[in-house]
C-alpha cells in the first residue's frame, strides 16, 4: 500500500503556547508604574493650579482696591480721597478690602498747609483700624488654602511671621505708590512685600507687591 503522506512533505503539529507568569508580572509591573506616574502627575497639577488660582483672586483683589484708591470711590460713610487697603495677618485664611477713612494726618500722607480739613487733605493712615476704618469685602480664600506668611523688606531687611502679625497695603490719590505697613506701623523705607499662600496637598503660591504699585504672582519668593 502506497503511503499517505508524500515523503516529500512535512506534518507541522499546532503549538498551543499560553502567557507565563512572568510575563504577566511584568505587565502589571508596568502598568502599576504607569498608572502611578500619572495619579502624581495629575496631583502636582491640580495642586499647583489650585495655588496658582488662589495667588491670582488675591492679586485681582489688590488691584482691585487699587483701582478704588486711585479712582477715590466714595460711597456710604468713606469719606472724600480715602486710600482703599488690603489687610492680611499670616495664619489665616481670610484677608480683607478696607476704606483707609482716618482723620488726615502726618505720616504716610502729608497734611497741606491749609491743614487736616482743606479740600485736597488725604484721609487716612494707611493701617487698618476697625474703629474707624471702613470695612469693604471680605474674601475667603477656596480649597482650605492659607495665608502661610506675610514679609515687609525695609532698609533693615526682610521682616516675616511670626514677628510680622499684620501687613497693610493702601493705595490713594494721586500716588500711584503702595504704602505699605507692617504690625499697624507704616515706614517710607518699606519698598516691597509678598504674601505666601499654601494649600494641605502641599507647595507654595506667592503675591508680590512693589511701592511702585507692581503686583506679581510667582512660584518662589527669592522672586520678589
Amino acid at each position: 500500500m502506497e503511503p499517505l503522506v508524500s515523503p516529500y512533505c512535512t506534518v507541522s503539529t499546532p503549538s498551543h503556547r499560553g502567557v507565563t507568569l512572568i510575563e504577566l508580572i511584568v505587565v502589571m509591573g508596568i502598568i502599576a508604574v504607569l498608572s502611578t506616574v500619572v495619579v502624581v502627575s495629575q496631583t502636582n497639577f491640580n495642586k499647583t493650579m489650585l495655588l496658582s488660582n488662589a495667588a491670582y483672586d488675591v492679586a485681582l483683589a489688590i488691584r482691585s482696591a487699587e483701582t478704588y484708591g486711585l479712582g477715590s470711590r466714595t460711597t456710604g460713610t468713606i469719606k472724600q480721597n480715602s486710600g482703599y487697603g488690603v489687610h492680611f495677618e499670616p495664619g489665616t485664611k481670610s484677608f480683607i478690602i478696607f476704606a483707609d477713612n482716618d482723620s488726615p494726618a502726618d505720616g504716610c500722607h502729608k497734611v497741606p498747609a491749609t491743614g487736616p480739613s482743606a479740600p485736597n487733605a488725604t484721609p487716612g493712615n494707611c493701617v487698618y483700624v476697625a474703629a474707624s476704618d471702613v470695612l469693604v469685602q471680605t474674601l475667603t480664600l477656596g480649597n482650605n488654602t492659607t495665608i502661610a506668611d506675610a514679609c515687609v523688606l525695609s532698609n533693615s531687611g526682610w521682616t516675616c511671621a511670626p514677628t510680622l502679625t499684620k501687613l497693610d497695603m493702601v493705595f490713594a490719590r494721586p500716588n500711584t505708590e503702595t504704602y505699605l505697613s507692617k504690625n499697624g506701623v507704616y515706614a517710607a523705607d518699606n519698598t516691597k512685600a509678598y504674601v505666601k499662600l499654601t494649600s494641605p496637598q502641599g507647595g507654595a503660591s506667592y503675591v508680590c507687591i512693589y511701592k511702585t504699585g507692581v503686583i506679581s504672582v510667582l512660584t518662589s519668593s527669592d522672586s520678589c
